[in-house]
């Protein structure tokens, strides 16, 4: 029997969405952060690829991570926000959030 199994980054991609849509993640969001951990295995950093998984179930489980929310934005300048990601999936928040600072950062130079 060998010492480890190599699976392709398709299938733990497919393995993590369907482990997060169990736990009520929607598609969309669920197909993002698996992506995520998957390209974080494929860079080198294990550390935040899908060793996470089950972590993130057991958060999702007793309500520590939250699927789904949005950013909460509560204050903001042309050049700042301040924002409260609302335990949700940090891969989710920091798309929000910068989808919300680069206008701000093209607009300011």
């Amino acid at each position: 029997m060998p010492d480890s199994i190599t699976l392709s980054a398709e299938l733990l991609m497919q393995f993590g969405e369907r482990l997060f849509r169990a736990t009520g993640v929607s598609e969309n969001e669920a197909a993002i952060v698996s992506e995520s951990l998957v390209a974080a295995d494929l860079r080198g950093h294990a550390s935040h690829g899908v060793v996470r998984i089950p972590d993130y179930v057991r958060q999702l489980e007793k309500g520590e991570l939250v699927a789904d929310v949005e950013l909460d934005v509560s204050s903001e300048t042309a050049s700042l926000i301040v924002a409260d990601a609302r335990f949700g999936f940090g891969q989710m928040q920091m798309r929000q959030l910068i989808d919300r600072l680069d206008p701000k950062a093209r607009e300011q130079g």
